[in-house]
């Protein structure tokens, strides 16, 4: 070959997921700005040409979430233009700044709180890069807390981001952490009117589509081990 051999740029085919999210967004294809879907949406990618945050507002919600999703070295970059984008999570895995540049008055922020890491856990080159990565997430996300409002810490020590079989057990440990809050969480809460005003508006700005059902969500796509 001329140029020589070249490993792929991540473990998993961005087309095979980029095909999944194309159906589920279906019937958002077109939408002028992320402010018009049911519930105003944001997400960040890393734009590693740059090596800044992307804030995606507009365009093809596809790509915005294919982007936002591409975790380094697991699933391939979206290029775009003449940016490569990665995971959001690497500059700002808790954008607390970029809900208050969309008028937030009041935020609260879900801190997921990992498992505390010991010297025998880091023993492979993975564990090495894993927790590498991880300590870039933990620092910018404390950085961020500092523009939440309110704080709703939830344990998943003994979870990983490749659990999606455990989402069950994942949401109630949410719902229970919330629930643990509740008392500072009611002065945030609207009166009955309001959100049944809120509720009208978002309904209003659903758009019908196909569903997935079943299993399609479940994706095997790689595991993680100690060590």
């Amino acid at each position: 070959m001329r140029n020589g051999l070249s490993a792929p740029a991540g473990i998993i085919p961005g087309h095979q997921i980029g095909l999944l999210i194309d159906r589920v967004t279906l019937p958002y294809y077109g939408i002028s700005s992320f402010d018009d879907m049911p519930i105003p949406f944001r997400c960040v990618a890393t734009d590693l040409v740059s090596s800044q945050s992307h804030v995606f507002q507009n365009g093809s919600l596809a790509v915005a979430l294919r982007s936002t999703m591409s975790i380094p070295g697991a699933f391939s970059p979206v290029r775009e233009g003449k940016a490569v984008y990665v995971d959001g999570g690497l500059l700002d895995n808790l954008p607390t700044d970029v809900v208050r540049q969309m008028g937030a008055e009041m935020v609260i922020a879900v801190h997921l709180q990992p498992a505390p890491v010991e010297a025998k856990d880091i023993q492979s080159v993975f564990s090495v890069l894993n927790h590498s990565v991880n300590a870039m997430l933990r620092e910018n996300e404390l950085r961020s807390l500092e523009l939440a409002d309110s704080i709703v810490s939830v344990p998943l020590g003994e979870f990983t981001s490749v659990d999606y079989a455990k989402s069950e057990p994942i949401m109630q440990r949410g719902y229970e952490a919330a629930k643990a809050k509740a008392p500072l969480l009611e002065a945030f809460a609207l009166n009955d009117a309001d959100w049944n005003t809120y509720l009208q508006q978002r309904k209003a700005r659903k758009r019908a589509g196909r569903r997935c059902q079943g299993r399609c969500l479940r994706l095997p796509l790689f595991s993680v081990f100690p060590g």
